[in-house]
């Protein structure tokens, strides 16, 4: 300030603030505090070929309908759906 180092206060925050498993850290009348949260993707583990999906407020691995989103093709070609599956063509 005025051409000389001044030091200021840090405004509180949740990025120093480790929440205990099943809680996350929320500002609270501008105070960071540790509050329970409901289960979500972050805490399950879906096996290969399923995704997280959030269905009632309930954290559920679904299978993944085929696409080209994964699929990597050779090089002139690209991924299109052929009969419901992708292909490099």
């Amino acid at each position: 300030v005025e051409g000389g180092p001044r030091c200021v206060p840090v405004p509180p925050s949740c990025q120093k603030l480790r929440c205990p498993r099943g809680t996350r850290c929320r500002m609270v009348s501008g105070w960071p505090r540790c509050t329970p949260s409901g289960p979500s993707c972050g805490d399950v583990r879906c096996p290969r070929g399923t995704e997280c999906e959030m269905e009632g407020g309930r954290p559920r691995c679904v299978h993944q309908p085929p696409s080209c989103h994964r699929v990597r093709c050779p090089k002139g070609t690209s991924c299109q759906m052929v009969g419901g599956w992708p292909r490099c063509v």
